[in-house]
């Protein structure tokens, strides 16, 4: 079963998890966005999405305003895909 958590600012073991799934995206993700995104996580907003109490995916972002946000990053375990992890992530976004 999959549910989707917020959490307004992660802590650091949370931020860790996140560039752990970054990481396994070499494809996507290289150094220096890897470096943008550890910034940007602890200066906005992040969605979780977790899995058997695992966490197997992220998304962060920027609130503009109550009805606008921007998804300035997303990522999701390889192994996780194709199945609405990041759907999930989206809408809870």
């Amino acid at each position: 079963m999959l549910e989707t958590k917020s959490v307004a600012r992660v802590a650091t073991q949370h931020m860790r998890e996140c560039i752990r799934i970054a990481e396994g995206l070499p494809e996507y993700f290289t150094q220096s966005a890897l470096d943008a995104l550890q910034q940007d996580l602890g200066r906005n907003t992040i969605w979780l999405a977790h899995e058997e109490q695992q966490i197997v995916g992220f998304a962060c972002v920027l609130r503009k305003s109550s009805p606008v946000a921007e998804i300035l990053w997303m990522a999701v375990e390889k192994d996780r895909r194709r199945r609405c992890v990041g759907y999930l992530l989206l809408d809870a976004s």
